[in-house]
């Protein structure tokens, strides 16, 4: 599906470009002033907000030249030479500073989505932002036929470890757990708290194999936690999704079952399942 955000900026300045080039075009063969400088900045604000703030510059430039063109045609609106070069300064001037102040906004407004989507206390995708990921991951599987996979991670006894130690503590190690994922994630891999103790990998690809190599990392990794923090560990599921017919929500709950299931079974481990019409969910027990 074809959006604005979609759309490369090289192809927004051009169309910005050939937009300004008709309306400089237009407003020379209807005379000058009868086309408000408004309509000029809107594809420098559009290229502002979509495109490279160079290339918002330029246009600005562009667009000023073009509306001083438009509205230099010989025997209309005389005015002397000076008038005519402030009128262009101006213009010049507004276009800039609209440019800068759009690709800024611009800016702010990325930070500030990022920001939205960041749990406070890990600095890890929050589970708003992973479901839409999960979401998309699912459609690519649709179209593409490719399957993925998603680890389930629960953290085992934590609620024993607010109570012995405080909830200063606890959190102190769930900030921990996110420093740890974020080490062993791959690039293309997003990693999430989906609740207080629990937290989601999901794959750039359909890598059991990978899986299982960054939950040992994740292992090692909070083997060598501070003294002062207590021991961690998690039990996991790994589920590969190859069932075209699933949704987000049955993908979670596939991964949530089978964690459940494998503290039935003992804590500590990691379990395998395959999310399929054809395959039937096996758990395969893996120690740490």
């Amino acid at each position: 599906m074809l959006t604005f955000g979609s759309i490369r900026p090289a192809y927004w300045f051009l169309i910005a470009l050939a937009v300004t080039t008709w309306l400089a075009i237009v407003d020379r063969m209807t005379g000058p002033c009868t086309t408000f400088s408004f309509f000029y900045l809107l594809p420098v604000a559009a290229t502002a907000w979509f495109a490279h703030r160079w290339q918002a510059s330029a246009l600005a430039l562009f667009g000023a030249c073009a509306q001083a063109w438009a509205d230099g045609t010989p025997g209309t609106c005389p005015s002397g030479l000076s008038v005519e070069a402030w009128r262009w300064f101006n213009h010049v001037c507004v276009y800039l500073a609209g440019a800068v102040a759009i690709h800024a906004l611009r800016r702010y407004w990325q930070m500030a989505h990022a920001l939205l989507g960041k749990d406070e206390l890990t600095g890890l995708t929050n589970h708003r932002v992973f479901m839409d990921h999960l979401r998309t991951r699912v459609r690519h599987c649709i179209s593409k036929q490719m399957p993925f996979v998603v680890a389930f991670i629960d953290l085992d006894d934590f609620r024993q470890i607010n109570r012995l130690h405080g909830f200063d503590t606890g959190d102190r190690v769930l900030h921990a757990v996110g420093d740890a994922l974020q080490k062993v994630r791959r690039p293309g891999d997003v990693a999430c708290r989906v609740r207080s103790d629990q937290f989601v990998l999901l794959s750039q690809d359909a890598s059991r194999d990978g899986a299982a190599l960054a939950l040992d990392s994740l292992n090692d990794e909070l083997s060598a936690l501070p003294h002062h923090l207590p021991e961690v560990r998690f039990t996991a599921c790994v589920v590969t999704v190859a069932d075209l017919a699933v949704d987000a929500h049955a993908v979670m709950k596939a991964a949530y079952n089978g964690v459940v299931d494998a503290k039935y079974g003992g804590k500590g481990t990691v379990v395998f399942r395959t999310l399929s019409t054809s395959t039937r969910s096996r758990p395969v027990d893996r120690p740490h």
